[in-house]
């Protein structure tokens, strides 16, 4: 808890915070024995919510952020259900409510720090001490960033990022080119990746593809998932994300290999699976899915089931994932490729930096 003789406020939307509201909030702290409260206020419609960012997300990332700093304590004022009138009006009911707050804090005298000129005139008129910082030094808003979040990606606060990650799904079949195709556009775009953890734990474990149980394909699904969004949220993420397989994926191979007496998995097994897959298709936010039609020469990497290894086989898993992809409502993001390594590769580089890095 924050005490001394004077502590300084700031407020704000904050969809999302950036730069800019770090200047008022860093110059409120130094300028402040006790430190500084930072409200984060808003409702259940603002703009913040058209973006996904409602206010209890927002006041929770902004928390994060300042974890670690003893200075900064944070506090959300939710005003869906306050008697606010719209702005410029509603000061003093909103100002009255703070104060419920604000008893809380053992410190006599207190200093608003805004960014608005006529912010200042509002507060004085009741009372209350106030600061105008200029931001012309540092000309950022959050209206902006909405509108080319990659422009201003290292103005916005860290904890906000993911939420303005470009993702881009590079999926299909085995063998395809697909991790190596993902690997090279992270490095060529100085960005975060995901690796196939599926692949990975077999290497790792020595499981053969046809002994995978139930279990490991949960497993599959899991790690998947939480390394996609660790990658996302990670500070290598420099707003394009290059994921590497998904639960779609496992879906498909754990819904061919049911049907295969050369496995264990049986088709009561896949109902669990699927059931548990499909779950995952509202945690997963994909902008762009390319997909890699089966063309290439299987490679025996000593984990894929070689009997699999027919083109044909691969086209009938391909039409699988198709459709598992058309039933999470994702084919309108869907570019299929079907050409050599370097011409996806091309068309996927093209895509980036006309349609995202703009």
């Amino acid at each position: 808890m924050l005490s001394g003789n004077k502590v300084g406020i700031a407020f704000g939307c904050y969809a999302p915070m950036h730069q800019g509201h770090l200047d008022v909030i860093f110059k409120a702290k130094k300028e402040c024995d006790a430190g500084v409260i930072v409200i984060v206020c808003g409702s259940d419609d603002d703009r913040g919510v058209s973006y996904n960012m409602p206010l209890i997300k927002r006041y929770q990332w902004i928390k994060e952020f300042f974890k670690n700093d003893s200075l900064v304590s944070v506090v959300m004022i939710d005003e869906t259900h306050l008697d606010i009138a719209p702005y410029p009006n509603g000061w003093d009911n909103w100002l009255e409510y703070f104060n419920t707050i604000y008893r809380q804090y053992n410190v006599k005298n207190r200093v608003w720090y805004v960014g608005e000129a006529d912010y200042v005139t509002q507060l004085e008129k009741r009372g209350e001490e106030a600061v105008y910082l200029n931001r012309e030094h540092n000309k950022i808003s959050a209206t902006e960033i909405r509108s080319n979040p990659y422009k201003y990606w290292n103005k916005i606060v860290p904890t906000f990022r993911h939420i303005f990650s470009h993702n881009i799904l590079i999926t299909g079949t085995a063998s395809e080119g697909k991790s190596t195709l993902v690997a090279d556009l992270a490095k060529y775009f100085d960005t975060s990746s995901s690796l196939e953890f599926g692949k990975e734990d077999m290497i790792e474990t020595s499981v053969l593809e046809t002994k995978l149980t139930t279990s490991d394909y949960m497993k599959f699904l899991l790690e998947q998932y939480n390394l996609t969004q660790q990658m996302i949220k990670s500070s290598q993420n420099k707003g394009v994300f290059f994921g590497d397989t998904d639960n779609m994926v496992t879906r498909m191979y754990a819904k061919y290999y049911s049907t295969d007496e050369d496995f264990d998995l049986t088709e009561t097994d896949y109902l669990k699976i699927e059931a548990e897959a499909i779950k995952y298709n509202s945690l997963y936010k994909w902008d762009k899915i390319f997909l890699i039609y089966p063309n290439g020469k299987f490679v025996d990497d000593g984990i894929r089931y070689m009997k699999h290894s027919d083109l044909e086989i691969r086209k009938e898993m391909f039409e699988i994932l198709c459709d598992f992809i058309k039933e999470a409502g994702l084919w309108d993001k869907v570019k299929i490729l079907n050409g050599s390594y370097y011409d996806n590769f091309i068309e996927i580089v093209n895509y980036v930096k006309d349609g995202v890095l703009r």
